[in-house]
């Protein structure tokens, strides 16, 4: 019964997330820390029966260097940072510290200094009506020639929405690395960032469907 209740709860609060600007839904949060908590459990049941996880693939390619400061936007359970702390710095933020590896925060405005990343990273966590701003605040943490890597659900980047959204990166200041478009969701990298501040003109993206196996 529990867990027919928290499905339907999840439904709630995706459709929610998505449609809701990120300073509102942290007010949210801040008052029912178990609403994020219940997101996530809901969160982790549809991603973990895809055959591949983009944490997973983000995880194997940092896992090929070392000595990098690492951003996670939207970090969840900041599964990144518990994997790749001894040979990176990570830092992880979300909406709520669901484990001591998170720190609590907006992801439009994060505490960090200009220019202190190597690399920025979206898995799954562009939400909400002003994701652009999210992306606005990885740059100016990025150092220049410093790679940004996105991972979205298929269902938000369909048509020409990923195209456009492609272009407003490469607007922003990167250029573009690889595209793997898979059946359930699209990773994208973009490396060498100019540094100058620029954002492009994002879409607008669909709230967040999962397809089921």
């Amino acid at each position: 019964m529990k867990q027919k209740l928290d499905q339907g709860r999840f439904r709630m609060l995706n459709e929610m997330f998505y449609t809701t600007k990120s300073d509102e839904i942290k007010t949210m949060v801040d008052k029912d820390e178990e609403l994020l908590h219940i997101y996530h459990r809901g969160y982790r049941s549809q991603v973990e029966k895809w055959p591949v996880r983009p944490l997973e693939l983000i995880i194997k390619e940092l896992s090929s260097s070392k000595g990098l400061v690492i951003g996670d936007f939207g970090c969840g359970d900041a599964a990144l940072a518990e994997r790749l702390s001894a040979k990176h710095t990570v830092h992880s933020f979300d909406m709520v510290a669901i484990n001591d590896r998170v720190t609590p925060c907006d992801i439009s405005n994060v505490p960090l200094d200009t220019g202190v990343l190597d690399v920025a990273v979206f898995s799954l966590s562009l939400m909400g009506p002003n994701y652009a701003q999210f992306i606005k605040e990885a740059c100016r943490c990025l150092r220049k020639g410093g790679r940004l890597i996105i991972a979205e659900v298929s269902s938000r980047m369909a048509g020409r929405t990923k195209d456009a959204f492609v272009e407003a990166v490469i607007a922003s200041g990167f250029k573009l690395s690889s595209l793997d478009d898979r059946d359930y969701f699209v990773l994208m990298k973009f490396a060498g960032y100019d540094g100058k501040g620029r954002l492009g003109k994002f879409p607008e993206l669909k709230a967040c469907t999962y397809k089921k196996r």
